[in-house]
């Protein structure tokens, strides 16, 4: 059995070049975010990715009251998919190091871009979709994706995620889009429920929520944490 008051949270974060104008937005709702998940219930992990052209490994695992300061410092292109691929096959890793009774009961995989893929060198579409709905179908991660200056609902699904949040590339956007979805994993602790069943999908240039929005959700069928 698995630690069900144990939550690991992955986090993927552009820093490609484009971020350089919701540079500060974008840090500062990161470091919010640690701070209001180390005051929720239960354990919570947290491991945190950037990437540009290249996927680097911030730090993490780590509990969430030791998280360091996170700056953000924008570069480069956007190598999403080797990102993610990276991310996944870390944390697979990880976990199957933890005895069952000690592996997190929850695990939520979130990604955050600005734009479209264009450096990715290692790991194709396809590959990237097989790879995110055996971790959904099998292990029961539940992925989210959020995007800005492109559609977030067909690019998340064409990776394979289920869940997905639209933002408009802006500061308030940005930090809108992670108060809610840390709003939403402090209730998915407190409550044992999934955090998109709480989560609002889409949010406007002034970080708005837009309540027309357009859902997407692939077939998730029950699993363990590996």
């Amino acid at each position: 059995m698995t630690d069900k008051n144990y939550t690991h949270v992955v986090l993927v974060v552009d820093r490609s070049g484009s971020m350089e104008t919701m540079k500060s937005d974008a840090q500062n709702s990161i470091n919010n975010f640690m701070k209001e998940q180390s005051e929720g219930a239960g354990k919570i992990t947290v491991t945190l990715y950037d990437f540009n052209n290249t996927s680097n490994k911030v730090f993490g695992p780590i509990d969430a009251k030791e998280a360091p300061t996170y700056h953000l410092v924008p570069t480069g292109g956007t190598a999403l998919r080797d990102a993610m691929n990276r991310a996944i096959s870390e944390t697979g890793t990880f976990l199957r190091n933890l005895s069952e009774d000690t592996r997190p009961g929850k695990v939520v995989f979130v990604t955050i871009t600005d734009g479209e893929e264009n450096a990715s060198r290692f790991c194709t579409q396809p590959q990237l979709k097989e790879r995110v709905l055996e971790q959904t179908n099998k292990y029961n991660w539940e992925f989210l994706f959020f995007g800005a200056n492109i559609d977030a609902f067909s690019t998340g699904a064409s990776y394979g995620v289920a869940h997905s949040i639209q933002y408009a590339g802006t500061g308030m956007s940005y930090t809108s889009a992670y108060d809610n979805f840390s709003h939403s994993l402090l209730t998915a602790r407190a409550k044992g429920v999934s955090v998109a069943s709480t989560l609002a999908t889409n949010f406007d240039a002034e970080g708005n929520i837009v309540t027309n929005s357009v859902t997407n959700s692939n077939t998730i069928t029950e699993g363990t944490t590996p």
